[in-house]
């Protein structure tokens, strides 16, 4: 196991929310408070939107937005969203159409 995700066997606790992407949303870079980032990307089919991918700046790595993917790493990682653009410049807003994220956290209750 990478020394990054040492303490994922002592992990206890957990919180999960789901957040929605549309036209020019995006994420500043951020780290989150948590031991491990779980990031499951989906959306409807066909794909209404370019970007959305996520960059985990301390690993210099783009990691491309794709349906029903699962991304997991270290929460200390500075990490950001990059822009949505929806294809149809007459989507409404709110349309459903967009980038949906369900984000869980892993940490170390008390």
């Amino acid at each position: 196991m990478n020394s990054d995700f040492k303490y994922a066997s002592i992990t206890n606790a957990d919180r999960t929310f789901l957040s929605y992407y549309e036209n020019s949303d995006y994420y500043k870079p951020h780290t989150d408070t948590a031991v491990l980032t779980y990031l499951y990307w989906c959306h409807k089919s066909p794909k209404a939107f370019e970007g959305g991918n996520l960059y985990l700046s301390d690993a210099n790595v783009e990691i491309e937005y794709k349906n029903n993917r699962l991304v997991i790493f270290p929460s200390y990682y500075m990490h950001s969203v990059s822009p949505i653009k929806m294809l149809n410049d007459d989507a409404l807003p709110f349309s459903t159409l967009g980038r949906y994220c369900i984000t869980t956290f892993s940490y170390i209750g008390i």
